[in-house]
């Protein structure tokens, strides 16, 4: 591999023109990405025509378009509207002058203006040593082509592979040169592809521009959910399905479409640059792969998860099925012992899964792709269910039982009626979809799956018919009822722990959802909140499909949005200006839920005797949590929680006693924004489905959990608590003493690890949360100085 990697000395790189280029050569077109490379240069005005040297497959012309355009048509592509932008050359690039006639080869070198490289042998399982001269020695061939003639500038698909080497360094960026760390690549695809690099990186320093690119895996078309039946996607989510197991691993499926990876590709491939240029395209918001396995069983498909030994066994062992696709990737998974490298003991998938994904920095590509107005899809409930379809008539996956309708229902008319209304006028008005990424809603994403596909959060702008005022910007909640939550919570739990999935269905208010698909309209309808609250254009129950939708304004120019992926961002002026809105908040009905008369809400709080009715469900969520929560806050966070369960009966009971407010109940960054009034920040909260009568600091307590300075002691956490309290007794004309209000704070920091924190660990399991190490840390600080406080207030 090493002496594969020296470039000769006698290929010399002439002047290459800054134009544009117009006539490229493609390899690869009629694959997987290469085909949907060629739409997206086609659809670029600039490119006269494109050309393509299949191999030595095709004996002439005709035979070689006609591949083409048989690959095209399997896409989804058409082919009819390229006309003679696309002329076919026969040849090979494994032989010398790419098998052309030498007139035919000095005819198109001087003709091509670019070389665009997609071909390649992509195989998990062979060795450097059988696709060396299809990978690396054609790419030579290639190169030498690029500097004769015309000087061309070079696109190269390597392979995110590249970057993961059993002793490869601690971070690789776009910079890292992989070639040292070669022979600890798992894979000769990836070894092959990373000798093609030091090829291209030693022609770059003599002066050709070289753009390589490094995509992960890919998935299918975005729109048609075409993929690629052959790779080890089809194979792996085939053969579990099959199986009905799925190896219980920490691995990030951060697939990337390959319509959109081809778009990238061409943008990045027409920048005019000097030497070289390498990207790393993957997804940003990737997949776990436990939530993929978790979306099987919604859409009908059970699928278990297994330790990584007995899936192996069940997959690879003597009693396996050798004609399964993924059988053929037995030697991947390092179930073949003949093929492991001694210098590289463990299988070789354990390269690729999170901790050495982690290490893969994508930040100059992403800062370029974001300069280009190229973001990614995401990879949502929608783009699964089409992914599904797809392998369903393919033959990949049986009919599922999970029929819901393949695309987004739009919003209902009744809806639709109340913003158009709130535009001046009573006719119906035109709605259009927006991108929008809501994928950081596990449930609210699982619902569609389990429920219909209109459930979710979409974007609209909606149009007046007559045009009397502008566009407006909605954005639309659709829910199901509490009960499908709840019964979707407990399948969830049941594939970590079957008695904890029981208890939750034997117990179903213990999760804090009954109601929810109530709560969020009903405090739209309390105005002293709407200060706090984005606006509500409408609301709407269809209660014979199952459905509960509010319309929204859809928040822009705010701070903070979202931010709990980015909580250093919070400030001391961030925090007080939280708790101060929060105090009016609560100020509106602090000491009036108690009543009987006057106050109605869809749910009431959750009352003592109910809640120590539920402590074999309480019990089972420490147990289910404590591993994780021991991992993110240390060896004294278990004993705390079992002793938080056991003494239920009598804090939970005394805390029953203190004066209650409506609370938020999800009050943490990502459900809340800054408005900016005149340099003053002003909160606004969202998402208010989990409303209901408590204490009032229990939302502090869960904010605090979330932003309290890394730094902060006792004096952070008395300015901190002091803010809220003073405010709400002023805002509510009610005495709050500071003894009774710091002993209330204790209680909800309990009740938020006995209730609410579990359910954050049930997420974590299938989606990891990013911000759930700092929310168990602070929860433990916050629990032993909220004790020192009430000790002083005692003594006092």
């Amino acid at each position: 591999m090493q002496a594969d990697a020296c470039l000769a000395d006698g290929i010399p790189v002439g002047t290459t023109p800054l134009a544009p280029p117009r006539v490229v050569l493609l390899t690869g077109a009629t694959g997987f990405l290469g085909r949907q490379v060629l739409a997206q240069w086609l659809h670029t005005e600039a490119t006269r025509s494109t050309t393509h040297p299949p191999t030595s497959r095709a004996a002439h012309v005709e035979q070689a378009r006609q591949r083409l355009w048989d690959s095209a048509r399997r896409a989804g592509l058409n082919e009819r509207a390229w006309g003679q932008r696309v002329e076919v050359v026969c040849g090979d690039l494994t032989k010398p002058l790419l098998g052309l006639k030498a007139s035919d080869y000095e005819q198109l070198c001087h003709r091509v203006e670019a070389v665009f490289h997609c071909a390649a042998e992509v195989n998990w399982v062979r060795s450097y040593h059988q696709l060396r001269q299809t990978n690396v020695l054609a790419t030579l061939e290639l190169i030498q082509f690029a500097c004769a003639g015309t000087t061309k500038p070079f696109t190269f698909v390597s392979s995110l592979g590249v970057c993961f080497s059993h002793r490869g360094p601690s971070e690789v960026n776009e910079d890292t040169d992989m070639l040292p760390w070669v022979d600890g690549m798992p894979l000769g695809y990836a070894q092959s592809k990373c000798v093609a690099e030091a090829l291209l990186r030693s022609v770059a320093l003599r002066g050709l521009p070289v753009t390589v690119l490094r995509p992960g895996l890919l998935s299918g078309d975005t729109h048609t959910g075409a993929g690629n039946p052959g790779d080890i996607i089809a194979a792996l989510i085939g053969g579990c399905v099959e199986k009905g197991r799925a190896p219980n691993v920490d691995w990030q499926f951060d697939s990337l479409p390959v319509d959109y990876v081809a778009r990238a590709a061409v943008c990045l491939g027409w920048r005019t640059h000097a030497g070289l240029s390498v990207y790393h395209l993957r997804h940003r918001r990737p997949r776990h792969w436990r939530e993929l396995v978790l979306w099987f069983n919604l859409f009908g498909y059970p699928v278990e998860l297994q330790p990584q030994s007995d899936w192996l066994e069940s997959c690879f062992g003597p009693q396996a099925d050798h004609q399964s696709r993924l059988y053929g990737y037995r030697q991947f998974f390092g179930t073949v012992r003949r093929v492991r490298n001694p210098r590289n003991p463990r299988p070789p998938f354990e390269a690729y899964l999170a901790k050495a994904q982690q290490a893969v920095s994508c930040e100059k590509t992403n800062q370029v792709l974001n300069s280009l107005g190229l973001v990614e899809p995401p990879m949502d409930a929608g783009l699964l269910r089409r992914y599904v379809d797809n392998f369903v008539s393919t033959g990949i996956l049986p009919q599922h039982a999970h029929n819901a309708a393949a695309e987004p229902a739009s919003p209902c008319r009744k809806l639709m009626q109340q913003v158009a209304q709130r535009l001046g006028h009573a006719v119906e008005a035109l709605w259009a979809q927006l991108p929008l990424d809501a994928s950081s809603g596990l449930l609210t994403e699982l619902a569609s799956i389990r429920g219909a596909a209109c459930i979710g959060i979409r974007r609209y702008q909606v149009v007046p018919t007559q045009p009397m005022q502008g566009a407006l910007e909605v954005v639309v909640k659709a829910k199901v009822q509490d009960c499908v939550t709840q019964a979707l919570v407990a399948d969830v739990a049941s594939l970590c722990d079957p008695e904890l999935g029981r208890l939750m269905r034997l117990h179903p208010r213990g999760l804090g959802l009954d109601g929810a698909h109530l709560c969020e309209p009903a405090a739209y309808a309390i105005p002293t909140l709407r200060a706090y609250m984005p606006q509500m254009y409408g609301a709407a129950a269809d209660e014979a499909a199952g459905v509960w939708s509010i319309a929204m304004e859809n928040l822009g120019g705010v701070d903070l949005m979202d931010s709990a992926a980015s909580l250093e961002s919070w400030t001391q002026a961030h925090r007080e200006s939280a708790l101060r809105g929060l105090a009016a908040v609560h100020a509106a009905t602090l000491g009036k839920v108690d009543k009987k008369d006057g106050w109605e809400w869809p749910v009431s709080e959750l009352y003592p005797a109910q809640a120590i009715a539920m402590m074999d469900l309480w019990r089972a969520l420490q147990r289910f949590c404590a591993p994780l929560f021991s991992q993110y806050a240390g060896p004294a966070m278990a004993p705390r929680h079992i002793q938080c369960v056991e003494k239920i009966p009598s804090w939970w009971s005394e805390m029953h006693t203190h004066p209650k407010a409506l609370l938020h109940n999800d009050f943490n960054p990502r459900n809340l924004a800054f408005r900016k009034d005149g340099g003053q920040l002003r909160l606004c909260a969202f998402d208010w489905e989990l409303a209901r009568p408590g204490l009032p600091q229990q939302d502090v307590a869960e904010l605090l959990c979330f932003v309290f300075p890394s730094q902060g002691g006792l004096a952070d956490l008395v300015r901190y608590l002091d803010c809220h309290r003073v405010a709400l007794a002023v805002g509510a004309d009610l005495e709050l003493p500071y003894p009774t209000w710091v002993r209330g704070f204790r209680f909800s920091l309990q009740r938020l690890l006995v209730q609410r924190l579990p359910l954050y660990a049930l997420a974590h399991y299938f989606k990891p949360q990013p911000y759930l190490s700092t929310v168990l840390a602070n929860w433990l600080h916050l629990h032993d100085m909220s004790a020192l406080l009430e000790e002083e207030a005692i003594e006092r």
